[in-house]
């Protein structure tokens, strides 16, 4: 470092001098430099621990990465069988619907059929309601025509 050799080449001249013979100015500079190295190491080995530790946290949260990967990986899987299962569903609910539909196309043909027959029996019912009556105006009349007037005139 810079400051270091300065102080050391002050420090280690061969002079006569000792530390007290040199002048204030460039001893309050050497405890200054000194004061400034320990702090420098200092930061520096705290640059050196938060680099441990953050290549440690770096290496944790891959690792939880990683897990969290592989979980995923699993639960797609089963939500991918679990879609194949339901198209699978689907694809019978809507056979079945269709089933369903041509069932009641049917039943619908056998109303409308019964419909049908039950409006011509309807109306067999009332032309055997009018054949009576008119046997009856027959009969009615084949009287009258005889001669025979007490013939009651109800129909």
């Amino acid at each position: 470092m810079a400051h270091e050799g300065v102080y050391t080449r002050i420090m280690s001249k061969k002079t006569t001098l000792s530390k007290k013979d040199l002048p204030k100015s460039a001893r309050v500079f050497g405890v200054l430099l000194e004061n400034m190295d320990k702090k420098i190491d200092l930061v520096l080995e705290n640059r050196d621990m938060l680099n441990r530790k953050i290549d440690g946290v770096k290496d944790e949260l891959k690792g939880k990465l990683d897990e969290v990967r592989d979980e995923l990986k699993g639960d797609i899987k089963v939500l991918q069988d679990d879609m194949g299962v339901l198209k699978l569903d689907v694809t019978d609910l809507k056979s079945s619907a269709k089933q369903i539909l041509k069932y009641l196309a049917e039943v619908e043909s056998e109303l409308q059929d019964l419909s049908h027959r039950m409006g011509r029996k309807v109306d067999q019912e009332q032309i055997a309601s009018l054949q009576q009556r008119v046997t009856r105006l027959e009969l009615v009349l084949k009287k009258y025509l005889s001669g025979n007037k007490n013939v009651s005139t109800e129909l």
